[in-house]
């Protein structure tokens, strides 16, 4: 496995360590105060992707991810004064619309922490900063990370602190407050008081009570989590400063280094611009599904371009995704019909180099899960399946290798629905009736009965080897 790496600006060869028993993957989850968006589920299916690829090359991994569920975003979505038990109500709703929309794109679920079951962990980790003299208490009982103790600050991640925060990152690092106690600008806040509209959103700590800042969330769920973080996981817009503040809090003072690959996948645009919730330019899934593209169809459309490109948002690429998918789903079916039919053919070898095709995708997806390339030798394979006749020798055990390896692939791709292929008794009885007008060449009737069949939301191709039929 070779995957590329923020912390060198290089594709390096991934290597975990004979003592280690699994992998650890960490992913930036949502802030919970609204559905999630296309944007974001695009870096939730890397993450998924990324899992699956490993355990795929033979990997045991744990994958751990955070849901805020406190946050600024939250608060305000709340009426003021407002109880813990009305927040994790509020907040426990969005989490499961999340979590449905992970089920419903095929994604594996992860092991998810919650921010506030956490707060223990946060508190802890805070104490030690603290001690280490790399954090420090304002009079309004907040606690800061300084950053001017830190001379490996933004290093690990190659960033360059030549400059202020903007008022961007600024609003990205929750640091919205002006505080005069500041040692610098650019400190970042750990531990931060009660909000005055809501005084009852808030934790005991020895720093009084207050609530976490938020980077010091995920640095204290994967340390907790994870015996060894070899995969960091989330959004480019989290390298800096959310990424930046998390490495310095699990470096300072000379610690072991935390993450030793940090992937950051690229925005989803629409018009030219990153979608985003405070943009107003914001599709959600079921928007996607109520115009007429199925869960393996967006699927796909989210994974079928390397994770290091932007990805554009339009109605064209969907349809695109839609035709191709149709396309290899007519392969799958063609296959599954080929294996049938194939004990009356002569055994000899397939007309084409199966093994070099299955190695190049291979190499492809440990290639820094070089999806595109992947891709485009699936697509090879599909073509050929799809142009097979009677001409061409078959082999019984190759077409089953063929498909028992689609089935094996399908555990990362997940866009062969068993139910796509699985054809109820009266279609059945519709194909066989229509087989038959076509024998007496009777187009007219066969084409009424075509009709018929895709008015279920079934496609019937007529091929040299007989028909084949999926469900759209």
């Amino acid at each position: 496995m070779r995957i590329y790496n923020s912390r060198s600006g290089k594709i390096e060869e991934f290597k975990v360590r004979k003592e280690e028993e699994e992998v650890g993957i960490y992913i930036c989850g949502p802030t919970v105060y609204n559905k999630v968006h296309i944007g974001n589920l695009r870096t939730f299916i890397v993450g998924d992707m990324t899992r699956k690829v490993l355990k795929y090359k033979g990997y045991k991994v744990k994958y751990v991810m955070n849901i805020t569920d406190i946050d600024d975003k939250i608060m305000k979505s709340l009426k003021e004064g407002a109880k813990m038990e009305e927040m994790k109500e509020y907040t426990e709703k969005y989490k499961n619309l999340f979590v449905k929309d992970m089920e419903t794109l095929k994604m594996e679920k992860p092991q998810i922490e919650k921010v506030t079951d956490n707060m223990d962990s946060v508190i802890e980790m805070i104490k030690k900063i603290v001690k280490k003299e790399y954090g420090y208490k304002t009079r309004d009982g907040s606690v800061y990370y300084d950053i001017t103790k830190d001379k490996n600050y933004g290093k690990g991640l190659k960033i360059k602190m030549n400059k202020m925060l903007t008022a961007d990152q600024r609003e990205g690092s929750r640091q919205i407050f002006k505080n005069d106690d500041l040692r610098s600008e650019n400190d970042f806040v750990l531990w931060k008081p009660p909000h005055i509209d809501y005084p009852l959103l808030a934790w005991d700590s020895i720093y009084g009570k207050g609530r976490p800042g938020w980077h010091i969330e995920c640095s204290a769920i994967a340390k907790k989590h994870l015996s060894h973080l070899h995969i960091h996981l989330g959004g480019e817009d989290l390298k800096f400063p959310h990424h930046t503040n998390e490495i310095a809090q699990c470096e300072c003072g000379g610690d072991d280094r935390f993450g030793d690959f940090w992937m950051h996948v690229k925005f989803v645009k629409l018009n030219g611009s990153k979608i985003s919730k405070s943009f107003g330019n914001t599709p959600y899934l079921d928007d996607i599904i109520n115009l007429g593209y199925s869960p393996e169809v967006i699927r796909y459309y989210l994974l079928n371009k390397n994770y290091r490109k932007p990805l554009d948002f339009d109605i064209q690429h969907l349809d695109n995704s839609k035709n191709t998918l149709n396309l290899y789903y007519l392969s799958y079916a063609k296959l599954q019909l080929l294996i049938t039919l194939s004990s009356s053919y002569s055994q000899l070898e397939l007309p084409f180099d199966f093994n070099k095709l299955k190695n190049d995708m291979d190499f492809s997806l440990s290639n820094d899960f070089d999806i595109e390339s992947f891709f485009t030798h699936f697509t090879k394979l599909s073509t050929f399946i799809r142009n097979y006749s009677y001409s061409e020798s078959l082999n019984t055990s190759h077409l089953n290798y063929i498909y028992d390896y689609l089935n094996h692939l399908d555990s990362i791709l997940n866009i062969f629905v068993p139910d796509k292929f699985t054809i109820p008794v009266e279609i059945q009885k519709l194909i066989s009736s229509r087989e038959l007008f076509r024998s007496q060449s009777d187009f007219v009737q066969s084409d009424n009965i075509r009709s018929i069949i895709n008015s279920h939301g079934y496609s019937i191709i007529d091929d040299i080897i007989g028909p084949i039929v999926f469900k759209l």
